[in-house]
């Protein structure tokens, strides 16, 4: 299997694994309250929800009783983000481990 850079590069993209993480930990919100959850440009946050979205990562749920709307992530984006937080939970052990190391020295 070829991994191709097209199916990663969502992922290089400024506040796209932010962004990825904050609809993981918040489903139901939309996309201002996800946008507003920490600084940053909102219209690159903007178009990286809407890049998410059209990648599959992420999807709109509309409400049937409000005119709102609601971000969720698909099948595809749940894959990921647990992956993500593997990898971060393997490089803050590392960061301790290595801490530990460095005092004993």
């Amino acid at each position: 299997m070829t991994l191709r850079t097209a199916d990663v590069s969502i992922l290089e993209k400024k506040f796209s694994i932010y962004l990825l993480l904050a609809v993981e930990n918040n489903p139901g919100m939309n996309k201002w309250e996800i946008m507003s959850l920490e600084e940053g440009s909102l219209k690159t946050k903007l178009n990286r929800l809407n890049e998410l979205i059209d990648e599959g990562l992420i999807e709109t749920e509309y409400l049937k009783n409000h005119n709102a709307s609601a971000l969720k992530l698909t099948e595809k984006g749940r894959q990921i983000a647990i992956k993500l937080k593997k990898i971060r939970y393997i490089l803050l052990k590392d960061d301790n481990s290595t801490d530990t190391e460095n005092d004993e020295e």
